[in-house]
């Protein structure tokens, strides 16, 4: 099912699953069904902001798509075109299970603006932090009474990068899995960072204290014109 509303803050870039389909319960954030691919890690065929060679900001979506097309490591590739209101968005299947995993939009230009990806739990966040550093900002919350998400943000890398310590109780550790991965146009980026309310990295803590961190951003308030007299 689609699923083409741009990203939106932080808190509603967690329910990845929510964003590639409509489903009630929510989709668990760990299965080994998801995407199989350690391509964030290995850096092959490229490193982030590129993904399976299309790079957001830069790469067209016709291009990207016929790029998908072609990746033997997908199936299932679906496109919506664009409309007045919607960007065009399409979504695709991992090959080995053929679970929807995938989502790439396209900015209104015709240029890529993301790529989400649910992956399978084979990367973790030690192998993250060795290889992108600790990350400038993070966002924490529930999921499920099972699962709860940290996002660690890496604006210069167009990153969003979803972990699963457990549930509400656990504490982050480098073992725990990637669950999932937003690739984003850095414009978009810089105004991701301007509407949400974000922490800072804690390193390895409980959950509640990442839930508890005093923010370091906080969103920037429009500017509203002051009435006129008599108005």
């Amino acid at each position: 099912m689609f699923r083409n509303k741009r990203l939106v803050p932080a808190a509603a870039i967690l329910i990845v699953g929510l964003l590639l389909a409509s489903c009630s319960p929510p989709p668990p954030l760990i299965s080994q069904n998801y995407l199989k691919d350690t391509s964030l890690i290995s850096g092959q065929p490229c490193d982030a902001p590129c993904y399976q060679n299309i790079t957001v900001g830069k790469d067209t979506f016709v291009d990207a798509v016929n790029k998908i097309k072609a990746n033997t490591m997908f199936k299932d590739v679906q496109t919506k075109d664009a409309t007045s209101d919607q960007p065009a968005v399409a979504v695709w299947s991992t090959v080995d299970s053929g679970e929807q995993c995938c989502q790439m939009i396209a900015r209104t230009d015709g240029v890529v603006e993301s790529i989400t990806l649910r992956l399978a739990p084979q990367s973790t966040v030690g192998q993250v932090i060795d290889k992108f550093g600790e990350p400038p900002y993070t966002f924490s919350a529930s999921y499920t009474d099972t699962e709860s998400v940290i996002q660690l943000l890496y604006p210069t890398h167009g990153l969003l990068i979803l972990v699963v310590p457990g549930d509400a109780n656990s504490s982050l550790e480098a073992g725990d899995p990637v669950v999932a991965a937003i690739y984003l146009d850095p414009e978009r980026y810089d105004q991701l960072v301007k509407e949400a309310t974000l922490q800072g990295w804690a390193g390895y803590v409980s959950f509640t204290q990442y839930l508890t961190l005093t923010p370091i951003v906080t969103p920037i308030a429009s500017a509203t014109p002051s009435p006129t007299p008599g108005s």
